[in-house]
């Protein structure tokens, strides 16, 4: 058995028997109404617009970074330089504080090494993971024709190809913080505006509905007699 709530009821009743609203607040409404749905429809969108942006921000830098460092840590594991990677990898969190978390995996995606962000930053459930290919050329200085060079073949041999692998985990806290103080002088904004467009929706169904009110009190008169 389904129940309704009284003061729902209320407002529905009062919103079906509109016949019965003064003419000041069916001027109001007519003034109002616009205003209220462009304010809402606008608020909405630059919300989700604007968490969308981050989104696509996110993702564009994480996996610029990646690329870059596929190819800038290739030298220091054919090396085995464990501290080399790890300085790299902590510089470009140093400059880009929406990296949260660098992670440098072996071929059996074993953690070689890892830095994380100190912040108080959430991470992101998502990350970009690319592989570490050797783009390297050897030369053979063991033959007798000294020009005679052997590049690796990626597409025979994939599983020398591959170094290991870069994951990079990013946080939106720092641009969420940024839009959001963005978003707020956007809301407070709109907000003055529409609460000046409620006062002028006041002030003139005031001035519109008063010689309404006498015009109808005279016809009124008019139709008992008293011309």
């Amino acid at each position: 058995m389904k129940t309704h709530h009284p003061h729902q009821s209320g407002m529905f009743a009062g919103l079906v028997q509109w016949r019965s609203w003064s003419i000041r607040t069916r001027l109001m409404v007519i003034a109002i109404f616009p205003v209220v749905y462009l304010f809402f429809s606008l608020i909405s969108y630059s919300y989700y617009a604007r968490l969308k942006e981050v989104e696509e921000e996110l993702h564009a830098r994480a996996k610029t970074i990646t690329t870059a460092l596929a190819d800038g840590v290739e030298y220091n594991i054919i090396a085995g330089n464990l501290q080399g990677i790890k300085q790299m990898i902590y510089g470009v969190i140093q400059t880009d504080r929406n990296v949260y978390r660098i992670d440098i995996f072996d071929t059996n995606k074993k953690e070689l090494s890892h830095v994380e962000n100190a912040g108080k930053a959430k991470p992101e459930k998502q990350y970009v993971e690319l592989p570490i290919k050797r783009h390297m050329v050897w030369i053979n200085l063991h033959t007798d024709n000294h020009e005679s060079v052997v590049k690796l073949d990626t597409a025979k041999d994939k599983n020398q190809a591959i170094l290991g692998y870069v994951r990079v985990t990013m946080t939106k806290s720092y641009l969420l913080s940024k839009q959001r103080y963005r978003f707020s002088i956007e809301l407070v904004m709109a907000m003055l505006a529409l609460s000046v467009s409620a006062w002028l929706a006041w002030y003139l169904s005031k001035g519109l509905s008063r010689p309404l009110h006498l015009a109808i009190d005279a016809l009124r008169d008019i139709s008992t007699g008293r011309t």
